[in-house]
């Protein structure tokens, strides 16, 4: 059995994001979902996990999980080096990074890369995406008022739409089997190729719910 642990599900509750472990697990009955709220200890801290699923939350909510998970942090990191997966999609990559910079204020974020953001609660990105991770396009949304900066390790290159600190087409932070990005909601659904490799690396059967419909749609949105 395959394990996911979505962690503080009730803050993630802004794009539908947490559809997307639903949506994992309707593709496979192997699939355990453990869902950890704020106030819970981590299922991973004494069990086994195979993916960690952090997405989209309010702005609000940033600094109050990553002041939970600093007391988890070499844990974390031990799992990361451990080849363990985590998907971490919207604002929820801001919790991995050095420092959130916001205005006049600034807080550490758990440090266990080197990027740091810088937020700007009046301005908002918002497109449209296009991008490449290898040999995979991948597509989906934007709508953001941070930048990521010092990226060292990218997930995908950026055709079209904003990267994640704006000024090159570096989007996301991917390293060993972590893959963090700002694009928000059904990324999974969006993207079966992604989604069919990702299960295959989890080493569980790639077949999807609506496959042929999702591939389908993919190469519209693509084309479009």
């Amino acid at each position: 059995m395959m394990v996911i642990e979505v962690i503080y599900p009730e803050f993630q509750n802004i794009y539908a994001d947490l559809y997307r472990v639903e949506f994992l697990k309707r593709c496979n009955s192997n699939i355990k979902v453990v869902y950890t709220k704020y106030n819970d200890k981590p299922y991973f801290v004494d069990n086994h996990v195979d993916m960690i699923f952090i997405s989209s939350m309010p702005d609000s909510k940033i600094i109050p999980a990553i002041e939970k998970l600093t007391k988890y942090k070499e844990k974390i990191k031990e799992m990361i080096e451990n080849n363990v997966f985590f998907l971490i999609t919207g604002n929820a990559l801001e919790i991995f990074s050095t420092r959130i910079s916001e205005k006049d204020k600034s807080y550490d974020g758990l440090g266990l890369f080197s990027y740091s953001i810088e937020k700007n609660m009046e301005k908002k990105y918002v497109s449209w995406y296009l991008g490449k991770y290898e040999d995979i396009e991948i597509i989906g949304h934007k709508n953001q008022f941070s930048i990521c900066k010092n990226i060292e390790n990218h997930f995908i290159d950026t055709i079209n739409g904003y990267s994640s600190d704006l000024e090159n087409l570096n989007e996301g932070i991917h390293y060993k089997n972590f893959y963090a990005t700002y694009l928000l909601g059904p990324f999974l659904v969006m993207n079966p190729y992604f989604t069919k490799r990702l299960l295959r690396e989890l080493k569980v059967d790639d077949k999807l719910i609506y496959e042929e419909d999702l591939i389908n749609a993919y190469k519209a949105r693509i084309a479009h």
